[in-house]
């Protein structure tokens, strides 16, 4: 007898059994401040801050009578007043919060029940170093000076012209160079120093004007630099722009010429061919060498075939060379100068630097860039007083368990970066005392078993951190390689193998320049076991050109 299915609906109940993790918001707040920068870790202190009325910083006016152990001093026995107290006035909870709080480089870290709980996988070991602290951030960043503007381009600097409107020979052509050069030399000069950059379409609507264009040339002239790409070459089509804009063809023309004309040299080249004879032609090059090799051997140019270029040109090889130097002076991308840089200065977390014997390295953590913060006594004191509310004294207990979380989570981020870095000083000192080439192979579940702490809280410690070394500032996990094997067993990082080819190419003989298979037999002579397709890899990562192409004769 087959047993019988039942497809009735309604409500069932049912036992079921699972496994699941649940986090705390203490431990979400302590993961949450672990893998902070040091710039955004001090943007969420600023709003802890606003938000958490018993939260304080330090300031250096306080620091700068007593020392931060005075500090230290100061506050254990104001806590032992404040325990004293506590017990003939029976404050009840509030005695819990009469410790000392203060985020101090010094201070012992004291937790309660639930900071000592057990993070698990995504735990904060507790280490031997000290407690992590710092004093208040450095003067801020200076303001910037603003440019030099195109007021007199605007207001129509142009050259002196006759009753007919040409302008004479000779010395008002020269005059008005000289004024676009110097207009050209300031707003880049500007852009070298750091100033508020101007941009180049203003930059060349500035020489535009000044040269006195027609109104339907200088209209169809702004059409025109909106299409230029970030090189400086215009590659739009004009019989497209026509169509697509309400210019005529010939003003689009003339405006294409107008801006060819212009600084920086090159710019509105269709290509890089062209932006090189432009340039050749400012300097008054246009019927040397270097632009006959331009214009009829641009693509043996690109080869660097040296002995056909100057089979062609029937010049010799030396005259080759020596007009690739001139090429070399030219600039590939007019507009780059005009690039906004975005680029700031790296501001690490931890310093490695010689200890006092002259063999060790010392591993410090950069608190001074982290403000000091402490509990408010004043609200303690409130909190163990009688005469508060009940209610005022449950929002003061709430926001010092919050301030004291707040404290802690920094406590624990800067003692495990510490001790991260410390594993990784030790494991990469033969970095420290040659450079990139002996960097060795590291992976964060290694050093997380080293350390005794979970993969996952080595990889939210090093995100965002820099490293100070003696051979410049890194990201943390830059450090963090696979590696290839040796032949005596050891292993050597992928970036450190890079590192040994581009060597390998800088001393190679230009006349017989090392092949992919050349440079695998060198890498296995010198004891690094790779395949061959990986040395082309790692060549082509380098961005250096195959052997035919660096090859001189």
């Amino acid at each position: 007898m087959q047993p019988t299915i039942s497809n009735v609906q309604g409500m069932h109940q049912t036992q079921r059994q699972t496994q699941s993790i649940n986090l705390t918001p203490q431990l979400r707040q302590s993961l949450h401040i672990l893998q902070l920068s040091t710039v955004a870790l001090n943007q969420e202190i600023a709003v802890q801050l606003a938000e958490n009325p018993l939260l304080e910083e330090v300031r250096p006016a306080d620091c700068a009578t007593d020392s931060l152990d005075a500090i230290a001093d100061a506050r254990r026995a104001s806590e032992r007043t404040a325990g004293a107290r506590s017990e003939t006035d029976a404050a009840g909870d509030a005695s819990d919060f009469t410790a000392d709080s203060t985020f101090l480089p010094d201070a012992p870290a004291r937790r309660d029940n639930a900071e000592n709980a057990d993070f698990g996988d995504a735990d904060f070991t507790a280490g031997t170093g000290a407690a992590a602290g710092g004093v208040d951030a450095a003067a801020g960043v200076a303001g910037t000076t603003p440019s030099a503007g195109l007021e007199g381009a605007e207001n129509g600097v142009v050259a002196d012209r006759d009753e007919y409107g040409d302008a004479p020979a000779g010395s008002a052509s020269a005059d008005l160079e000289e004024r676009r050069q110097a207009l050209f030399d300031n707003a880049t000069q500007n852009i070298l120093s750091g100033g508020q950059s101007i941009s180049l379409d203003a930059f060349l609507v500035g020489q535009a004007r000044a040269e006195s264009p027609p109104p339907a040339v200088l209209a169809a002239f702004e059409t025109i630099i909106g299409e230029i790409d970030a090189r400086g070459f215009f590659n739009a089509d004009i019989g497209h722009l026509c169509l697509a804009s309400a210019h005529a063809r010939a003003d689009l023309e003339a405006a294409l010429a107008l801006l060819k004309t212009l600084d920086p040299p090159g710019i509105g080249a269709a290509d890089l061919r062209e932006c090189f004879l432009l340039q050749l032609a400012r300097r008054g090059l246009q019927k040397s060498t270097a632009a006959r090799l331009v214009e009829k051997c641009f693509p043996l140019l690109l080869k660097r075939q040296i002995p056909a270029i100057a089979e062609k040109l029937e010049v010799t090889t030396a005259a080759v060379r020596e007009t690739f130097a001139v090429l070399a002076s030219l600039d590939t991308a007019p507009a780059r100068r005009f690039e906004r840089d975005d680029n700031r200065a790296l501001l690490p977390d931890v310093t490695v630097r010689r200890a006092a014997d002259g063999v060790s390295w010392d591993v410090s953590l950069n608190n001074e860039r982290l403000p000091l913060l402490r509990l408010n006594q004043t609200y303690k004191d409130l909190a163990a007083s009688k005469s508060v509310k009940e209610s005022d004294r449950q929002f003061i207990t709430a926001k010092m368990r919050d301030g004291r979380f707040f404290i802690t989570a920094i406590e624990q981020r800067q003692r495990t970066l510490e001790r991260i870095a410390r594993a990784m000083v030790a494991h990469q000192g033969d970095f420290l005392e040659n450079g990139l080439t002996h960097l060795r192979p590291l992976t964060m579940s290694a050093l997380a078993s080293e350390i005794g702490v979970h993969e996952t809280t080595v990889g939210r410690a090093i995100d965002n951190k820099n490293i100070a070394t003696p051979h410049g500032v890194f990201a943390m996990r830059y450090f963090f390689r696979s590696g290839l094997a040796t032949a005596d067993g050891g292993e050597i990082s992928a970036e450190s193998v890079q590192r040994l080819i581009r060597e390998i190419i800088a001393g190679e003989s230009p006349a017989a320049p090392f092949s992919d298979t050349a440079l695998f037999d060198e890498l296995n002579r010198r004891g690094v076991q790779i395949a061959r397709r990986t040395v082309t890899k790692y060549r082509i990562a380098l961005n250096l050109p195959p052997s035919h192409m660096r090859k001189e004769v």
